[in-house]
């Protein structure tokens, strides 16, 4: 992976990025590449970015075109040390102490699968996967493999719900006998969303959601996330996997 990174213009005019899912896609249609499909891949520990044949880890790449650029004495840390969690909440600027400190922490804790980390029950691993600020609990496993490949099914159910949904903005679900519907409002100058929940038209229960969106459009697009991540949750309940949450 090359640490000599192109400019934020050059990647901004490349690339598109997406903050509520912390994914980049292609603007610009190139040689075995097609504009408009999600960017990169996964080596090693880390999702890169390969443009004119060289590889970019991709966090590095999203803080530089937000940012402008990574000074030469500092690194990019996921704050809740999930690899491929690369929205920009996630992702802040420190020293090359204060980041081996954040992994030290995780030491006990993180394994070496992403979307995996150690219960507080003794021998058992946790799955999980972050749809926007929703981390979908997805079940304890015996070993780190068995949950890491829950963590696989998972992301292959949500790629399929994002094929389904095609971009459309979501604002309510039906599943077991509760509808939830997405509802957002104003907030002095900032705007939320909140989940209601109701069982046979009575609202039976609330979500709060989350506060500080810009516009009404990124709070209904947040709501809409939150949807994605109750019915991802409940397809992987289906599928017999335990819940952890």
């Amino acid at each position: 992976m090359s640490n000599t990174m192109p400019s934020k213009d050059e990647l901004n005019r490349e690339l598109k990025y997406d903050p509520l899912t912390g994914e980049l896609y292609w603007r610009v249609p190139r040689r075995n590449r097609v504009m408009g499909i999600r960017a990169g891949g996964v080596k090693g520990r880390y999702r890169y970015i390969t443009i004119d044949g060289v590889n970019y880890l991709e966090h590095r790449v999203i803080w530089t075109m937000v940012h402008g650029g990574i000074p030469s004495d500092k690194e990019i840390d996921h704050i809740d040390r999930d690899r491929y969690n690369n929205r920009l909440e996630n992702l802040r600027l420190v020293t090359r102490r204060e980041n081996i400190s954040n992994s030290g922490v995780a030491g006990s804790n993180c394994s070496q699968y992403p979307g995996v980390t150690k219960s507080k029950s003794p021998g058992k691993w946790v799955a999980g996967l972050h749809i926007n600020s929703n981390r979908v609990n997805i079940g304890t496993y015996t070993t780190e493999e068995e949950a890491y490949n829950a963590y696989c099914q998972a992301v292959i159910e949500y790629n399929k719900l994002k094929l389904v949904n095609d971009g459309r903005v979501r604002a309510s679900l039906d599943i077991g006998g509760v509808k939830y519907k997405v509802v957002h409002e104003q907030d002095g100058n900032k705007w939320v969303y909140k989940v209601v929940h109701y069982r046979d038209g009575v609202a039976s229960g609330l979500s709060e959601g989350r506060y500080g969106y810009k516009s009404a459009s990124e709070a209904k697009a947040a709501g809409s996330q939150w949807i994605m991540a109750r019915e991802l949750k409940h397809i992987m309940r289906q599928r017999k996997v335990k819940d952890f949450s």
